[in-house]
């Protein structure tokens, strides 16, 4: 399973050097806060904002110490003994009991840089001539993209940027342009030369550095996992105009450095979306240059209009001084979602029922959610299907409906996803993983249009539905029943049919202007949203059985059997009638009776009926399985997860 997965044991990905971590705070003292990043081992940094106060950005780092806090909207020195961040962990970090950032009413962001060379670093010297530079070293390892310098006593934080060149600065705190003077005046991979303004002689600084486009992390060791550069604004954008950097972002920061403008940083865990939803809500910005909470900036209009791609970033069309004033020029520093590959199952997959937190999550994981279904199996309802990417919505794939919201479709959790929902209600959870599953949006173009995704393989199960259209019905696509790119409705019993369009790569999906089926690739005013899986051998399974009649057993490669069972016919004389069956380790796969309900109905489960059973190496079908599942010489088409 290991090889399979990929080297993850021998390779550095994003997930090991960042992390943002959302949580409510709960005004104990000491509190840990686990986010995978090991601190206390390899040092970094920690940054801390309030979501719902107006606090201060709090940032302390390894080098100064924990205690020793700094703000970034504040020219004050540094606190000592200040009482936010205690200490540093391997698996994270510890916090104090104030409203900076762990107040019994407080809702936190916090964003973990942990030092590596290709990606952040962190230093602190003392400067040794007011009127001249100093060469301090780092150990970045590649040529820096953006240096931030602080005094450790009163002074203003100094920021350079490649995009701006060493010639000036911004000033973090502020929301000033480009005019202070320079703070960088050369670097390369293993030092910078502060000039006189960031060296007063006998003044203790600390420098924050970040690369740029050092491609050394991933499976292979080729992938860049940070990029520091700049854009110019457009108003006609309308999302057309795409700032791509190569990589999906899961955080984002943008400042506009030719103007005045504040320092906005966005992120997938409070709620960047991705593109191709109607009237998409502004992603939930904060400030690093001011003490606003998330309701405040957007209230003031200055909530970031912007929304995430495969390869970056879009805008909305209208004018906005702070991301894209038309002819504006703009900095951006943007870090690649994460993409480390999974050893187990439990790592990518979740099965729970509903608490009915108001604060949620509602449904746990032990991960991020990035897709889930959720279902009231016990009785009739919607099959509701919602993504991170499309945010507080969701779609039945029990009907062609169009895209609804639903407030209680709460993503900002690291373990689990929604709010007030009870136990009536069983969820799915799915994380995005390379060889797993993805989720991709994307505008129909009703010409040739390839898709990038990040999948990292060929899709063999792609889900499409255009979120914004009622009418237009769920599409599936696989290879895995012919060999062509065949196509099924997820919201119907239609036996498979052959497409026209192409079998996706292993890094885009290409769809046709005029191809069969027409729902998936209509002109540029239809978003859509397609939810992508794989077979990753020892996790999941996507395949096809030919019905016997008689017992079958299905081997998925599996250990310890299938918690998760999608099955469909697909090719016979029961495909026409064949639904959507749906089975789980939760409700029951068992040798006696299995609960199941259908995805393409709003039917209550069925629990008296005995049509698949445990099999450690994936799943059995009966011999008292229907037509609809094992007639001879059907084929079924199933997704299996460990």
């Amino acid at each position: 399973m290991m090889g399979a997965a990929g080297t993850a044991s021998d390779s550095t990905y994003v997930d090991d050097v960042f992390s943002t971590f959302v949580y409510k705070g709960d005004g104990q003292n000491p509190r840990n806060i686990n986010n995978g990043i090991d601190l206390a081992g390899e040092g970094g940094l920690v940054w801390v904002k309030a979501r719902n106060l107006y606090e201060n950005n709090i940032l302390v780092d390894t080098e100064r110490g924990a205690t020793n806090r700094l703000w970034s909207d504040s020219a004050n020195s540094q606190a000592i003994n200040g009482g936010t961040v205690k200490g540093f962990n391997n698996n994270g970090f510890q916090v104090d009991n104030n409203g900076y950032v762990n107040g019994g009413s407080g809702t936190y962001a916090s964003w973990t840089f942990r030092k590596a060379p290709g990606f952040f670093d962190v230093v602190t010297y003392t400067g040794n001539d007011g009127g001249a530079s100093q060469v301090i070293n780092h150990n970045l390892g590649s040529t820096p993209g953006m240096v931030i310098i602080k005094p450790l006593g009163f002074g203003g934080w100094y920021v350079y940027h490649r995009s701006i060149g060493f010639g000036s600065s911004l000033l973090l705190n502020s929301t000033s342009d480009n005019s202070f003077g320079s703070s960088v005046e050369a670097s390369s991979s293993t030092t910078i030369t502060v000039t006189a303004s960031v060296n007063t002689n006998g003044g203790s600084f600390v420098a924050y550095i970040f690369a740029h486009d050092d491609a050394s992390f991933g499976t292979g060791g080729d992938e860049s996992i940070i990029k520091c550069g700049s854009y110019t604004g457009s108003s006609s954008n309308s999302y057309s105009q795409e700032i791509n950097v190569g990589f999906e972002p899961q955080w984002l920061m943008v400042k506009a450095s030719g103007s005045t403008g504040s320092w906005n940083v966005v992120d997938t865990m409070r709620g960047f979306e991705g593109q191709g939803v109607s009237s998409p809500p502004d992603s939930r910005s904060l400030l690093f240059n001011s003490t606003s909470n998330e309701d405040d900036i957007i209230s003031l209009g200055n909530g970031a209009k912007i929304k995430v791609t495969s390869t970056g970033f879009k805008f909305e069309s209208e004018t906005n001084i702070q991301f894209n004033e038309n002819g504006g020029t703009y900095v951006y520093m943007a870090i690649r979602r994460p993409n480390k590959p999974p050893e187990a199952a439990t790592e990518v997959f979740a099965i729970d029922t509903g608490n009915s937190s108001s604060s949620g999550p509602t449904w746990d994981s032990g991960f991020p959610v990035d897709l889930a279904f959720a279902a009231t199996y016990a009785n009739t309802g919607d099959k509701k299907w919602g993504a991170r990417l499309t945010g507080q919505k969701y779609l039945k794939s029990n009907a062609s409906d169009a895209l609804a919201a639903e407030s209680n479709f709460m993503w900002d959790h690291n373990d689990g996803w929604g709010i007030y929902e009870g136990v009536s209600q069983i969820s799915y959870m799915f994380k995005r993983a390379p060889g797993f599953m993805d989720v991709v949006n994307y505008t129909g173009t009703s010409s040739s249009n390839s898709i990038p995704h990040n999948l990292g393989v060929v899709p063999e199960l792609q889900i499409v539905k255009a979120p914004n259209h009622g009418g237009r019905d769920w599409v599936v696509f696989t290879s895995k029943i012919d060999g062509s790119n065949d196509y099924l409705t997820l919201n119907s019993t239609d036996q498979a049919t052959n497409s026209t369009q192409s079998i996706p790569t292993a890094t885009t999906f290409t769809f046709s202007g005029s191809g069969t089926p027409p729902n998936s690739n209509i002109n540029g005013s239809v978003p859509y949203v397609s939810y992508l899986f794989a077979t990753l051998p020892g996790i999941s399974k996507v395949g096809t059985y030919s019905g016997t009649g008689n017992a079958i057993n299905v081997d998925c490669g599996f250990t310890n059997g299938a918690r998760f069972l999608l099955i469909k016919s697909a090719v016979g004389s029961e495909s026409a009638g064949g639904k959507w069956y749906v089975w789980d380790t939760l409700r029951g796969i068992s040798s006696g009776n299995d609960p199941y309900f259908t995805l393409n109905q709003n039917a209550a489960q069925v629990t008296n009926q005995n049509y698949v059973g445990p099999l450690a190496a994936g799943f059995t079908v009966t011999s008292s399985a229907p037509a609809a599942l094992n007639a001879s010489g059907n084929t079924y088409l199933f997704l299996a997860i460990a």
